[in-house]
């Protein structure tokens, strides 16, 4: 990759930083990351900012009519994020209230006995 970078760029050395992850949180963390919008003031082009308006750098089309290549293995755990992020208690619905983040830890030191369970993507239920 290095080597390739260098001949595109006319360079001596070109230097790459790249790793990989295994860990579905932070595959979901480095996929916003790269997909994040970075061309925020308009004014910088106008004509390139009116190209840009609307896009969206992630697109899918067709369909799949074989049999699944593969299945999440984790969907009540995806089901349970995702009513998270609705801002909705995935046991029983009912609204929540936002606090901040804070660190488990203190949250483990806090809750004694009763520990928290976790919930998947960094969340984790205190209990009743």
């Amino acid at each position: 990759i290095r080597r390739g970078w260098e001949g595109i760029l006319g360079v001596d050395v070109a230097v790459v930083n790249y790793s990989y992850v295994k860990v579905v949180p932070k595959m979901v963390h480095v996929l916003k990351y790269v997909t994040r919008a970075t061309f925020r003031d308009y004014t910088w082009d106008d004509r390139m900012a009116a190209e840009l308006y609307n896009f969206r750098n992630m697109r899918s089309w067709g369909s799949w009519k074989d049999e699944p290549a593969w299945e999440l293995e984790e969907k009540a755990e995806l089901e349970t994020i995702a009513k998270l992020g609705e801002g909705k208690c995935p046991v029983c619905g009912e609204p929540l209230t936002w606090s901040r983040a804070i660190d488990i830890a203190w949250l483990k030191a806090r809750t004694g006995q009763q520990q928290p369970a976790p919930l998947g993507a960094g969340y984790w239920a205190m209990g009743p």
